[in-house]
């Protein structure tokens, strides 16, 4: 008996209110769908300028000799015997 007066009380208060609950969830929908939008934008303008970076970037090599190498590369290629990238140290270096 207890539970049905519940249910019965609960649902009183959900209709008595159905107006403000139903604002809320529109305004909350709403402000989600604000940020979301503000966050594909701003994700879409980062890979555009990855992008742009990647497209105007050149590639240059010349072969240099073992002792030009400086030793933690050289020690990084050694012990790998597939290719490596070294870009990052090598950026770390030159700025």
């Amino acid at each position: 008996m207890i539970p049905l007066i519940l249910g019965i009380v609960g649902a009183l208060i959900v209709v008595s209110n159905w107006d403000e609950i139903t604002d809320w969830i529109r305004e909350v929908l709403h402000k989600g769908r604000r940020i979301l939008a503000k966050v594909i934008n701003k994700a879409g303008k980062i890979f555009i300028r990855f992008l742009a970076k990647s497209e105007n970037q050149t590639t240059q090599t010349r072969e240099i000799s073992e002792e030009e190498v400086p030793d933690y590369i050289l020690n990084k290629v050694k012990n790998n015997r597939e290719t490596v990238d070294i870009t990052n140290e090598l950026e770390n270096e030159l700025y």
